[in-house]
């Protein structure tokens, strides 16, 4: 199918795109519904065959799940063990999927994704290896995940997914691709944060505070904490060897860690965190500013580093994929 003839991003019950009428929205929001379906059940069963754990996220997880999303996304999400994800990219990149060059100037860090896409559907492959935000090492984050996991049939494969509780953490994690601030993409967070608030028990709060602290995922899910009534706790500054491991840096300092923290942070909370850290630690942001003019030009260096070695990997260049 040509590119200009996929179906437009359409909320449920919502026209999105001008000139699109009612029939061929509720068109496109089915033809997206199915391709997720398909995707899913593909991409799990390649991973099967070659032994790569993979879980899949959103999509037909949410509903399965019981959940409801306000909005239907144009991507199929998939977590990817970290220490296979190279492999399953060159895996896919074999069996017909094509790399999507991230956009440029999206964000000052590295990615933690790598999206692929297909002429023959109408969603595109969101590959994560981690999320930002998660403290804990990036396999250790994978194995407990995949601990979690539980299954359902798509398309007669019975495809690993996440559990519910991590299905929610990562519906309103604050952190993922692109920060919208529109009205609705505000609306739709609240329209989750309020879903969240009625659904959850307090067995299930108790179980969503531990699984955060193992995580190390108290950042990414502060706003949720909060529209659940839930101490947030203090601000936590990332640890070293999360911002080694984020950077792709062999050594990082305060300033470069002070630095991390605000750019991960969503940019109507970073004054806020700001504030905090130096109630908490003053010297910790007397040391950041200092080191602030060499850590920019640090963090300037490292913003592609996965797409790069995604390309070594695949022995492709950039110009190779624009042609």
């Amino acid at each position: 199918m040509p590119a200009d003839s996929r179906v437009p991003w359409t909320p449920w019950g919502q026209v999105a795109v001008s000139g699109v009428d009612a029939t061929s929205a509720g068109e496109g929001i089915t033809r997206i519904r199915s391709d997720k379906a398909r995707i899913t059940a593909n991409v799990s069963r390649l991973a099967s065959e070659h032994g790569i754990r993979l879980l899949a996220a959103g999509g037909p997880v949410f509903v399965a799940q019981g959940l409801i999303s306000p909005w239907v996304s144009r991507f199929v999400a998939v977590i990817v063990d970290p220490a296979r994800f190279h492999d399953f990219v060159r895996i896919a990149l074999e069996s017909g999927w094509t790399l999507v060059p991230p956009k440029k100037g999206a964000t000052l860090l590295p990615s933690v994704t790598v999206s692929l896409s297909r002429n023959d559907w109408a969603v595109d492959l969101r590959v994560y290896s981690t999320f930002p935000g998660f403290y804990a090492p990036p396999q250790n984050v994978f194995d407990l995940l995949w601990n979690r996991r539980q299954t359902m049939p798509v398309h007669g494969i019975q495809v690993r997914t996440v559990d519910r509780l991590v299905t929610i953490m990562l519906a309103v994690h604050d952190r993922l691709g692109d920060q919208p601030r529109s009205p609705r993409a505000q609306s739709n967070k609240s329209y989750l944060l309020a879903q969240f608030h009625s659904g959850l028990t307090e067995g299930d709060r108790s179980r969503l505070r531990a699984l955060t602290e193992e995580l190390g995922a108290g950042e990414p899910m502060r706003q949720l904490f909060v529209a659940l009534d839930m101490d947030p706790g203090g601000v936590v500054l990332p640890p070293e060897s999360y911002a080694k491991w984020r950077l792709g840096l062999p050594a990082v300092g305060p300033a470069l860690i002070a630095l991390l923290a605000l750019v991960e942070c969503p940019p109507k909370s970073r004054m806020i965190q700001t504030l905090c850290v130096l109630r908490q630690s003053p010297g910790t942001v007397i040391r950041a500013v200092i080191g602030f003019p060499r850590a920019i030009w640090l963090l300037a260096g490292v913003r592609r580093r996965l797409w790069k070695d995604i390309l070594v990997d695949q022995g492709l260049s950039e110009h190779e994929l624009r042609r």
